[in-house]
């Protein structure tokens, strides 16, 4: 009597086995890039980038013996954007002679590729001169070194100061007064974001931080400075109304958290009286909401692996009955009882590991559909 062992001859036993197997690794390797994916994602989500000061500044400075009576401001325009972002130094002034001064950059503020800005003040201010001073010592109470910086110095036409009922000084001396600027790129960037392991991905959370303005590092006291290296005299820092903007600010992004707190509560901007060191933390919505999404997707596809998983394990670790695998004799074809009556044939079903995959494709095709119902 011949025996035959079930699954021995290479046909469904051994099917089975290689379905089992490749169920498992399709189920492993979800499991695994959702791991993945979710533990990046959130991370990307939650990180921040640092936040402290700019390492630079930029003050005026002028002659201790220069007349009285301007009024002065100094402002900061950027993009804010890039390695090197542009920025741009204004300063103007209105009053009962010219205005001279110098326009004195330090640290990481300095420029490169120094021009007037805006350009058209190209036919007013044809020169434009700009020392490298390699140490700028003054004395006050002590001796302050601020090591090597950038000195321009510029004179500004006389103009009369337009009074303003109920304002004084002017509301924007800018409007009312003779202007004079340069632009150029700076040593340091004043945006910076979370990034990934070794910076292959970027988080939505941005920090700025600006360059201090109106005051020389370090210094916040108001009189004559005796000038021992890099300038020689007596100078001082004047009473200027002080102002940041950040140019093109993107609609996409809200203002997390300021100091100080902005002049508009939903834009960076800045201004005073005195100096400013502004840091500001922004948040990109578009790329927080795309996140968001993703992390969902990568929940969903966690979850149905590790289901599946789950079950399969439990599958195969289970105790099987002893008859399984058991050798049983043929019987001769005229010895074999007749069957029951045969039934119909129903439709296939689908299988775990396909009815998974099908419902995670639903949910990643619902989650796009709502993004780009959001982003319309």
């Amino acid at each position: 009597m011949k025996l035959i062992a079930r699954g021995e001859d290479g046909g469904p036993g051994r099917s089975r086995a290689w379905s089992k197997r490749l169920t498992l690794l399709v189920v492993v390797l979800v499991s695994g890039v959702s791991i993945a994916g979710y533990v990046a994602l959130s991370a990307t989500v939650n990180g921040l980038p640092p936040y402290g000061l700019f390492p630079g500044w930029v003050t005026l400075l002028q002659p201790a013996r220069a007349p009285v009576g301007d009024q002065v401001k100094l402002q900061v325009l950027s993009y804010a954007v890039g390695e090197h972002p542009l920025v741009a130094y204004m300063v103007a002034a209105c009053g009962p002679s010219p205005y001279s001064a110098d326009l004195v950059i330090g640290g990481r503020a300095q420029l490169t590729g120094v021009r007037l800005y805006p350009p058209q003040l190209a036919t007013e201010y044809p020169s434009l001169r700009v020392q490298h001073l390699a140490d700028l010592q003054l004395g006050y109470d002590q001796v302050y070194d601020f090591g090597d910086v950038e000195v321009i110095p510029f004179t500004l036409p006389q103009v009369n100061c337009v009074t303003v009922p109920g304002q004084s000084p002017p509301a924007d001396s800018l409007l009312y007064g003779a202007a004079w600027g340069v632009s150029g790129f700076a040593a340091a960037p004043f945006e910076q974001s979370w990034r990934g392991p070794w910076g292959w991905w970027r988080g939505p959370h941005v920090t700025q931080a600006w360059p201090l303005t109106g005051s020389l590092q370090g210094v916040t006291v108001h009189g004559e400075f005796n000038g021992l290296a890099g300038l020689s005299g007596q100078w001082l820092r004047p009473d200027a109304d002080i102002t940041i903007t950040q140019v093109g600010f993107p609609l996409n992004q809200s203002l997390d958290a300021a100091v100080p707190i902005p002049s508009d509560p939903s834009v960076p901007g800045w201004s005073g009286t005195d100096f400013i060191s502004p840091i500001v933390r922004l948040t990109d919505t578009g790329s927080m909401a795309q996140l968001q999404d993703w992390i969902v997707v990568s929940a969903v596809g966690l979850g149905v692996g590790g289901g599946m998983l789950a079950s399969l394990l439990f599958e195969w670790l289970r105790p099987r009955p002893a008859h399984i695998g058991a050798r049983e004799p043929t019987r001769p074809p005229h010895a074999t009882p007749p069957g029951p009556p045969s039934r119909p044939e129903t439709a296939p079903r689908w299988s775990k590991p396909t009815a998974a995959l099908i419902g995670t494709g639903l949910v990643m095709i619902w989650i796009r559909n709502r993004r780009n119902r959001r982003s319309m």
